[in-house]
C-alpha cells in the first residue's frame, strides 16, 4: 500500500496529503507488529516527496550527524523512518504556518482601516518594540561573539578517550574498522573481559547500564549488535 501511494507535488498541501497517508500505513504496520526502521520503507517514504523537501530533510541529517560526531556518547549515528517523519512533520508545519501569515496581516491591515483613531498609538508601539528587539538582538550578538573563544577552548581541551576495541585514540569506538562488525565486537569484549552494556570490567549480572538494541531489539549497544556493519 505505501509503494502504490502516487507521490506528492512541490506543494504543501499535497505534500500533507501524501504524509498524512503515509503515517496512517506506517501505525498499520507498527499495530501488525512490523519494524518500521528498516532502510527500504525510508527509500520508499523519500520517492513520494519532492526535491525540495528531500533537501530539507538532508540538511536535517547532516546537522543530525554533526551533533553525533561531537557528543560524548558512543552510539552510532541513526537517521531511521521515525526520525525521518518527526523531521517531516516539523517541516510542513513550519511552512503551513508561513502560509497562514499573509492572511493574518491583511486581517491587521483591515482592523487597522476600521480603527484609523489608533494609527498613531499602534504605529508608535510598532517602532519602540521594533527599536528595542534591536538592542536586545545587538546585545545577544555581542554577548554569543564574546563566549565563542570560550567554547572553542572547551572543546580544544575535552578529554580524547580511545576507542574501547582496539585503544586506538585516532577515532570514535563507533567508527572502528579494525573491529568493524558487531560480532567481532562482541568477540573482542569477550576477550578484554568487558561488559557489552557499559564497556566496564566484566559485570553482567549487576549492570544497571542496560541497553534496547535499535537494529535488533536485543540487550546491548547498537555498535556491538551482530546486524550492525561500520
Amino acid at each position: 500500500e505505501l509503494r502504490a501511494l502516487p507521490p506528492a507535488n512541490k506543494f504543501i498541501n499535497s505534500i500533507r496529503l501524501t504524509t498524512d497517508n503515509i503515517d496512517r500505513i506506517i501505525q498499520q504496520l507498527q499495530q501488525m507488529g512490523e519494524n518500521i526502521n528498516q532502510s527500504f520503507i525510508t527509500s520508499v517514504i523519500e520517492e513520494k516527496l519532492p526535491k525540495w523537501i528531500l533537501l530539507e530533510l538532508e540538511k536535517a541529517k547532516q546537522k543530525a550527524m554533526a551533533r553525533c560526531e561531537e557528543s560524548d556518547d558512543d552510539e552510532p549515528f541513526i537517521w531511521d523512518t521515525e526520525k525521518v517523519l518527526k523531521k517531516l512533520a516539523k517541516i510542513i508545519e513550519l511552512h503551513e504556518k508561513v502560509n497562514r501569515m499573509p492572511q493574518l496581516e491583511n486581517k491587521f491591515k483591515n482592523e487597522k482601516r476600521l480603527k484609523p483613531e489608533n494609527n498613531f498609538s499602534e504605529n508608535a508601539r510598532v517602532f519602540f518594540n521594533s527599536n528595542a528587539q534591536t538592542k536586545k538582538t545587538f546585545s545577544n550578538k555581542n554577548n554569543t561573539q564574546k563566549s565563542k573563544p570560550q567554547l572553542r577552548k572547551q572543546k580544544q581541551e575535552r578529554k580524547i578517550l580511545p576507542c574501547i576495541f582496539c585503544n586506538d585514540e585516532s577515532h570514535r569506538s563507533t567508527a572502528c574498522q579494525k573491529y568493524s562488525t558487531g560480532e567481532a565486537r562482541q568477540k573482542r569484549l569477550a576477550i578484554l573481559k568487558k561488559c557489552i552494556w557499559c564497556f566496564k570490567d566484566a559485570n553482567h549480572n549487576v549492570c544497571p547500564a542496560k541497553y534496547k538494541c535499535k537494529l535488533c531489539n536485543g540487550t546491548h549497544k547498537d555498535i556491538v549488535c551482530k546486524k550492525f556493519a561500520y
